[in-house]
């Protein structure tokens, strides 16, 4: 009788990725104004509707495998400063290909980031323009 290779056992296992969503609420409202106080309201006290999502953008590859346990397994973070700038970057190019948002609200965006975070906007405007119009 042939021998049977023991099975290896199963793990569970969490994949980590990072997603950029694009939430919208729908909310009854007189007004534009009314509409945001509304939703202020219903955001304080956790009763907002069901949210419309959009998916704008994934960073591949996922950053972070943890076991069953909750303990990290495989991480492929890049330094802290890096892996920020390229959520930034990553959420910039996808706001101007998906045309959510105009090139000077971006540019403006990136600008205040740049200077809450102390970082030289110059590189950062480049890429995007450089990514965002390939």
């Amino acid at each position: 009788m042939p021998r049977k290779k023991p099975e290896s056992p199963k793990c569970t296992y969490r994949v980590i990725t990072t997603e950029f969503w694009r939430n919208s609420y729908e909310v009854e409202a007189e007004n534009h104004g009314a509409a945001l106080v509304l939703f202020e309201c219903l955001k304080q006290m956790r009763a907002l509707p069901a949210p419309q999502r959009m998916l704008l953008g994934v960073i591949d590859p996922p950053e972070e495998v943890q076991d069953a346990d909750g303990q990290t397994v495989y991480t492929n973070y890049p330094p802290g400063d890096d892996a920020e700038k390229m959520l930034f970057l990553e959420m910039w190019v996808r706001m101007l290909e998906a045309q959510h948002s105009s090139e000077y609200a971006v540019k403006t965006s990136i600008l205040f980031i740049c200077r809450m975070k102390r970082w030289d906007p110059s590189p950062l405007l480049a890429d995007v323009r450089a990514r965002a119009y390939a």
